[in-house]
């Protein structure tokens, strides 16, 4: 009897199948496909750790290209990490360029020293001021795994790190071009003015009109080579990192600049 039910079970289901209309099995077809292709495997990374001319010991997270024809370091905002710039990665990993993602001293995964934890909070001015020393530090050590002599490096920086980029590339043959996102005349004492100015490379500045001091310094910035810097503005998209948000094509754009100088 028991058989008898489940045979009977299964004959219903089967012609309830086969009773399906195509359209039906169609859509049903597509709508897995359409699950299967949101599915994206995150990049693979690694990380990568110097130590700062003061002993402490900064973390990066490295993202290698296939076939890498340059590397873009990525400078995070005051209070933030590497992976506030997660959207940019796959774009440029996708134009051919290695990424590293840095976590500044006393932030994020980079607040071990030789003399105990480094908290990002407890600085003053003075120590805001080694940013730039670390990363040139760190263009200086970087190994063949990472970065091949010869192929150009791009930094992108944010809000502080935008200015720490600038000062950075003035005082770097190896960097090529910056991008800056919110960058300040004064973030800490951090000034990016001269260096700006003494940078010969290409520039791009992104900034949101109501973020108001970043704003007209990103004006002020770009007025000193307008053949030489491209200013993009937005309205009501935040400050630094926080416009990937805001800008669903920023990454993409960032990343198609920097692709544009490779192939010139």
């Amino acid at each position: 009897m028991i058989n008898r039910v489940k045979e009977a079970y299964w004959q219903c289901t089967a012609f309830k199948v086969a009773s399906l209309r195509f359209s039906e099995l169609l859509s049903i077809t597509i709508s897995v496909s359409l699950i299967n292709l949101s599915v994206v495997e995150p990049a693979r990374s690694q990380n990568y750790n110097f130590q700062t001319a003061d002993g402490i010991k900064e973390s990066t997270t490295f993202y290698k290209a296939k076939a890498a024809k340059g590397l873009v370091l990525l400078l995070p905002m005051l209070g933030r990490t590497s992976s506030d710039y997660a959207p940019l990665v796959k774009p440029l990993l996708d134009c051919r360029l290695s990424v590293l993602s840095v976590d500044f001293r006393g932030h994020g995964a980079s607040i071990e020293s030789k003399k105990g934890r480094v908290d990002f909070r407890n600085f003053k001015d003075s120590d805001w001021h080694k940013l730039p020393a670390d990363m040139e530090l760190l263009l200086k050590s970087l190994p063949k795994t990472i970065w091949t002599s010869g192929q150009p490096i791009y930094i992108v920086g944010a809000s502080i790190g935008a200015n720490t980029a600038a000062i950075t590339a003035a005082n770097s043959p190896v960097v090529k071009a910056i991008i800056l996102l919110s960058p300040g005349l004064d973030y800490h004492g951090l000034c990016p003015e001269d260096a700006v100015a003494q940078f010969k490379g290409p520039v791009l500045i992104v900034a949101s009109s109501e973020d108001a001091y970043a704003y007209s310094s990103s004006r002020q910035l770009a007025a000193i080579n307008t053949k030489r810097i491209r200013f993009q503005s937005f309205n009501n998209s935040g400050h630094g990192t926080q416009m990937f948000g805001s800008q669903a094509k920023l990454a993409e754009t960032l990343a198609s600049w920097l692709n544009s100088l490779v192939q010139k």
